[in-house]
């Protein structure tokens, strides 16, 4: 789940970037893309209008580079989340 992918200008990018989702609102599934300037552990949740953790995406350690999250709306339960938009503040 998600890989070093080519769609990044650097081969090891100047500075860690979190970019909006795509697309924005989502139906089925949902582009999530981060760079990396530097090696280190990263943790990228999906918590639940009301502060609960309901998906671990990502949390491990990762070499510098660009990577791609797909996330399929789905919860630790397997419901599906509401149409709405993510944020990534």
């Amino acid at each position: 789940m998600g890989g070093p992918q080519d769609w990044w200008i650097e081969e090891i990018p100047l500075r860690t970037l979190l970019l909006p989702p795509f697309p924005n609102p989502f139906l089925k599934s949902l582009r999530i893309r981060y760079q990396l300037s530097k090696a280190g552990r990263v943790s990228l949740k999906v918590y639940d209008i009301v502060g609960r953790e309901v998906r671990v995406l990502v949390n491990e350690k990762k070499e510098p580079g660009g990577y791609v999250v797909n996330f399929d709306g789905k919860g630790g339960t397997a419901k599906g989340f509401p149409l709405g938009f993510i944020s990534s503040a």
